[in-house]
């Protein structure tokens, strides 16, 4: 897989000529950011879909060639089935922080779900600040060790230092449950 996503300058602009770009198998885009002109590309969508499934949120993007560096902003499907219809890229500055999502890696199953507990994932996601360089694909959490009643937290995250967590350090991230009293009475009355 290539690092760099390449792209091509459009000049025709409006819904007739994106309509036509992907007759002929080519999705509309831009670039914008970073106090610079927005541009209008066009780009394969198969070229695309690699760097949707990694996660990374910085990649290299080549217009024609004239490199930048990029977060995916948006992604818009088509709603009756797969195809990208359009796509946003956000120029970036490698010297100057971002807020972006990172998503969590749950790592692990909790033995106390084998002994009635139940995990109740709060928070898929969380924002971080940092340089983009810095920015994880992902944040692992291991929670194999979690028994009934415990819980990680924002504070719990084992976020490198160079990155500010966006979320108060309290919030509740997961947690492990055991089973209500009644759940279990009824239970009890239905196996007899």
């Amino acid at each position: 897989m290539s690092t760099t996503l390449s792209v091509k300058k459009r000049e025709l602009i409006g819904s007739n000529a994106c309509k036509h770009l992907r007759k002929n198998g080519q999705t509309p885009g831009v670039v914008y950011g970073e106090k610079k002109d927005v541009v209008p590309v066009s780009f394969d969508s198969d070229d695309l879909i690699p760097f949707l499934k990694k996660a990374t949120p910085v990649i290299s993007i080549d217009i024609e060639g004239e490199e930048a560096n990029i977060i995916i902003k948006d992604v818009q499907f088509d709603p009756l089935g797969d195809d990208i219809v359009h796509a946003d890229f956000h120029r970036v500055s490698m010297d100057k922080k971002i807020t972006v999502p990172v998503s969590l890696d749950f790592v692990g199953t909790p033995k106390s779900l084998s002994s009635g507990g139940k995990l109740s994932i709060q928070r898929r996601e969380i924002n971080v600040t940092g340089l983009p360089g810095d920015i994880p694909e992902r944040v692992s959490v291991n929670i194999e060790a979690l028994a009934i009643g415990q819980q990680i937290r924002a504070k719990d995250l084992n976020i490198s230092e160079n990155l500010t967590l966006e979320l108060a350090p309290g919030a509740l991230v997961l947690k492990v449950q055991g089973r209500l009293k009644g759940m279990e009475e009824n239970q009890e009355e239905e196996a007899k």
